[in-house]
């Protein structure tokens, strides 16, 4: 048996109460429970003695003592072959599957690998037709959707059930349409989505309106700045003819 087989064994033994484990700083010490009523029972003899007080006639049993007494040993050996058996039972069927399996750590890598190999083909499966479709079911113009995949396959970016699911969660979170979410991505080119980039875009817009709101003022500040020396310079060219003339 390897190490490995040893120690399962050695827990189904524990977990059914059959031996007991005990950790020391020499060592480990493994102790069969009921350890004599596993030992042949071939010597175990009913006593034949009587007491100082008993009769003659009450040294042998009755044929019905002995036959009871008969019988009682025969199962106590029956019972203990039972039990034999189903150790060993056990012992052959944990064989088997260390055999096939392998370990039990072995065992559940292998099922978490097979699990893991099983996600990632079905997002391998979940492609642009997906993609697209899941788009459109959101609410999403086709036209839109098409022009974001384009973004997408620029980038070299996945098409996948996650993806998806980060965008409709996003939009959820901050009560924004799903199909402006698209637009938008269209629009600017992101790759992905993020409610924040759009206060950014709201923000630099205000920006943008307040600026060409105070220029427009400082405009028309300067226009009739402009305006009033010309309109002084025309008033003193005319000043300066007049008194010309009339010298």
């Amino acid at each position: 048996m390897t190490v490995q087989q040893i120690r399962t064994s050695l827990t189904k033994l524990k977990s059914t109460n059959e031996i007991t484990i005990k950790t020391t700083n020499k060592g480990t010490v493994i102790t069969i429970v009921n350890y004599d009523f596993y030992q042949s029972g071939e010597d175990e003899q009913p006593t034949k003695q009587p007491t100082s007080n008993q009769r003659i006639t009450n040294k042998q049993p009755t044929d019905n003592q002995q036959v009871t007494t008969n019988k009682n040993v025969k199962n106590i050996k029956n019972d203990k072959n039972e039990r034999m058996k189903e150790v060993f039972r056990g012992a052959e069927a944990q064989k088997k599957i260390d055999k096939n399996y392998g370990s039990e750590e072995s065992t559940l890598d292998d099922l978490n690998s097979e699990k893991e190999k099983s996600s990632a083909k079905k997002e391998k499966v979940f492609g642009k037709p997906e993609f697209k479709k899941a788009l459109l079911d959101e609410g999403v113009l086709e036209q839109h959707a098409d022009d974001w995949i384009k973004v997408r396959t620029a980038k070299r970016a996945s098409f996948t059930q996650t993806v998806i699911d980060s965008l409709i969660k996003e939009c959820r979170q901050n009560d924004y349409p799903v199909a402006d979410a698209v637009r938008v991505s269209a629009e600017q080119s992101w790759q992905g989505f993020k409610f924040s980039w759009i206060k950014n875009i709201e923000n630099y817009g205000k920006q943008e309106t307040r600026n060409t709101a105070a220029q427009s003022r400082q405009q028309r500040v300067d226009d009739v700045r402009e305006f009033r020396l010309a309109n002084q310079q025309a008033l003193a060219e005319r000043l300066q003819k007049h008194i010309s003339g009339d010298n």
